[in-house]
This record gives C-alpha cells, sequence and structure tokens, in this order.
C-alpha cells in the first residue's frame, strides 16, 4: 500500500489557509462559509470495491478588501480493493481568488477554475475576466496553463507538469427573447495546437408556448463539427408537452490522448422525443422514444408510462445491437419527508430494465435493476444521502453497489457579509 503523499503538504496548506483567514477576519470583517463532505461509493461482485472521497470547500468574502473574495476546494481519493487500499490522492480542484468591484461592470478570477465558455471548457490556472458593457450582453476573456487532471499535492510523479495553455474568448448578447452566444478556444503544447474551435449557441422562446436551444461547435483543425445539438419545447395546450432532440457529437479527444484511436467509434448521432399529457390533475401519461443512428445497425428504445406526482409505472420495448426485441416494465416512487410542516428530504426508489450508461450500444449491459435510497437535507446543517441498487445481468450474476455521503455546512456572519 502506498503511503498517503499528502499528510504534511495537506496540513500545511489547510493551516495557511485557516491562519490567513484568522489574520483577515477580525481587521477587515471577513466572512467565512464552506462545507465538509465524505462520499464513499461501495460495490460487491467479483471484487470487493469500496471508494472514499472527502472534501473540503471554503469561501473567505470581504478578504483583506471588502471586493475580494477566495475560493478553494480540496478532494482526497482512496480506492479499496479486497480490503487493501491502492491508491490514496489529494487534490486542489480549486483555489481561485475573485476580484469583483461592487458597482461595477467587469470581474477578474485568478488561480486554478474550471473554465466552461461555450466551446471552451477545462481545468486552467491562470486568468478569468469578464466585462459586461451593456445590461444585454458580456464579453468574457480567459487564458493560463492547461491542467489536464486536477492539482496533486504530490507532484514528484510529474502529474502537476505542464500539460500547454489554453486560452479563449466568450461574447454573449440577448435580442428580445432571443440569447446568442459566440465563443474560440485554442489549446496547444509543445508548441503542436491540440485544438481549435470556434461555437455558437442559441436560445429563444419563439412564442409563449414553444421555445428552442440549439449549439453548432467547430473543430477549426480537422474542419469537422464536433456537436451539433438542437432541442425543442412545445406546449400547445396547458395539459400536453411536447419535447424532442437531435444531437451528433464527437467526444474532444487530443492527440496527445490513448483514446484517440477510437474517436471515430466514439461519434454518436441520435434522436428522442417525449410526449406527456396531464389528463386529469396531476396524474399524466407519457411516451417517448430513443434512437441511436448508426451505419450498420440503428437500436432504438420507445416507453410508455403512467403516472402522478410521487408515482410512475411503465413499459419499456427496444431493439440492441444483438438484433432482438426486448420487453421490460419499469417504475418509480418519491415520496417526502416532512415534521411539522417543515420538508426535510425524500425516499425513492424503482426498478427498470436496460439500466447502464452504454445498454443501447452493448447488450451486455442491459440488465434488471432494483434501487431505493433516502436524501435529507437541512437537519441541524447536515445533509445525507443513500442510494443502494442491485442488479441482475442476462448472464445472471447479481451486484450490489451503493452510494453514501455526508456533508456539513457551516457559514459565519461578519459585517452584515454572508
Amino acid at each position: 500500500m502506498r503511503a498517503p503523499p499528502y499528510s504534511f503538504k495537506t496540513c500545511l496548506f489547510l493551516c495557511s489557509v485557516c491562519l490567513l483567514m484568522g489574520l483577515t477576519s477580525d481587521v477587515y470583517a471577513t466572512a467565512v462559509s464552506g462545507q465538509v463532505s465524505v462520499w464513499s461509493y461501495m460495490r460487491d461482485d467479483s471484487v470487493d470495491h469500496a471508494m472514499v472521497a472527502p472534501s473540503l470547500s471554503l469561501n473567505a468574502y470581504q478578504l483583506g478588501h471588502r471586493d475580494l473574495t477566495f475560493q478553494t476546494t480540496l478532494r482526497g481519493f482512496t480506492d479499496i480493493r479486497n480490503g487493501e487500499s491502492n491508491e490514496e490522492q489529494m487534490r486542489i480542484q480549486r483555489a481561485v481568488l475573485i476580484y469583483s468591484p461592487r458597482e461595477s461592470k467587469w470581474q477578474v478570477r485568478l488561480g486554478q477554475q474550471w473554465i466552461n465558455e461555450g466551446v471552451g471548457f477545462g481545468n486552467v490556472a491562470g486568468v478569468w475576466a469578464q466585462v459586461k458593457p451593456c445590461p444585454m450582453g458580456s464579453l468574457t476573456a480567459y487564458a493560463g496553463s492547461r491542467i489536464a487532471r486536477t492539482m496533486y499535492f504530490d507532484s514528484e510523479d510529474g502529474d502537476n507538469a505542464d500539460e500547454g495553455i489554453n486560452a479563449g474568448l466568450h461574447l454573449k448578447r440577448r435580442f428580445g427573447k432571443t440569447n446568442v452566444g459566440l465563443s474560440y478556444t485554442y489549446l496547444a503544447k509543445d508548441g503542436d495546437v491540440l485544438f481549435s474551435g470556434a461555437g455558437i449557441d442559441a436560445s429563444s422562446k419563439l412564442c409563449k408556448d414553444f421555445s428552442v436551444r440549439g449549439r453548432l461547435h467547430m473543430n477549426l483543425e480537422q474542419s469537422s463539427i464536433e456537436t451539433a445539438q438542437l432541442l425543442g419545447m412545445w406546449t400547445p395546450i396547458n395539459q400536453i408537452m411536447l419535447t424532442g432532440e437531435v444531437r451528433s457529437q464527437t467526444p474532444r479527444i487530443f492527440e496527445d490522448s490513448y483514446f484517440t484511436r477510437f474517436l471515430e467509434d466514439a461519434s454518436t448521432n441520435f434522436a428522442r422525443g417525449t410526449v406527456r399529457w396531464n389528463f386529469y390533475d396531476e396524474y399524466y401519461v407519457k411516451y417517448s422514444g430513443h434512437v441511436l443512428m448508426g451505419e450498420d445497425y440503428n437500436p432504438w428504445k420507445i416507453r410508455a408510462g403512467l403516472g402522478c406526482d410521487n408515482l410512475e409505472l411503465g413499459y419499456t420495448h427496444w431493439l440492441s445491437v444483438a438484433e432482438g426485441d426486448y420487453d421490460g416494465f419499469y417504475g418509480m416512487a418519491t415520496g417526502d419527508i416532512e415534521v411539522n410542516g417543515r420538508d426535510y428530504g425524500d425516499i425513492f426508489a424503482g426498478f427498470d430494465f436496460a439500466k447502464g450508461s452504454n445498454s443501447d450500444i452493448r447488450k451486455d449491459t442491459e440488465s434488471q435493476s432494483a434501487y431505493y435510497g433516502v436524501r435529507i437535507t437541512r437537519l441541524h446543517a447536515f445533509d445525507f444521502s443513500a442510494r443502494m441498487e442491485h442488479i441482475k445481468s442476462w448472464t445472471e450474476s447479481n451486484d450490489w453497489r451503493g452510494l453514501f455521503g455526508i456533508t456539513w455546512r457551516f457559514s459565519t456572519l461578519a459585517g452584515g457579509v454572508r
């Protein structure tokens, strides 16, 4: 078992943050908020497997200046198989200083952060800046070191090595009931261009009952479409709602990645639609279809269900890659947890066929599953959740999986800032 690489550096980093907050809290009325959480995933099949992921998030407001905010998230990870720990890590997922002058039209963020600006996304250690020249629009620019994965405390194995640069622009503007965004991103490493892309995203409420969203992201280096997507929602009358989506997508896999060889096979084209009719009060019927379009096969799935606010039962019929027709039922139920009129969470349970993210592609992932769990929130600053799932595949194997989490939130008030 490898010794934890984060014991000393983790303590040093946390002590530095706490000392900084402590020194500034009295002088500048710093307010601190955050949360501590522990998530655990357990699996019982051919291998007894458990993963534990503790995390700490801290937010410090008015840090030395009324317009300065510091945010950081630390996450640990332990992988245990058959009672032995195979891997232990501690990463800095986020560490960013935010300067946002009050009553101003601009904001600057400096540090390690997650970028999500149109066609551009990813972990970046650098600067992000946004200006709003008018109430209906904004311009965002970012640049920094590309981080393939979040930063390790232990950098001896080279995981914190420079992965190149990541830079981009994002222009957003609202025209009446239509929002339009234009974006560009550039990623390079060792003088080679990993990705150069441009995109347009738009959403509009064309009329009172009809709204539409679309995006077109282009890979300029390969002169190809990375993502083309169109979604629509129409409510012709109050009791009927129709939704539809058509999408073509190729995962963004860079040339320095092992998975480049699977790029062509990973491309997907699919269409799906749903019709829902509320025929009486909260009672409804729902019909949905999903088709995956390929060169040699077109697997599809249709569902019909009857339900209300807390219960839905239905039937599934699908054609898998194995070129066979399959049938199954599904159901789901939820119930609120209330004490003296106050909502403390909910309980849920259900059963289904063809579970799994690849159930339309790989026959061996199609299975029967039953699941149940509970979510408890706002219980003396604690949140708790648990989900158990029993999976029985067509090869007659039985697997148990569980996901458990507990979160504690804390906050201080200083100078009227939360």
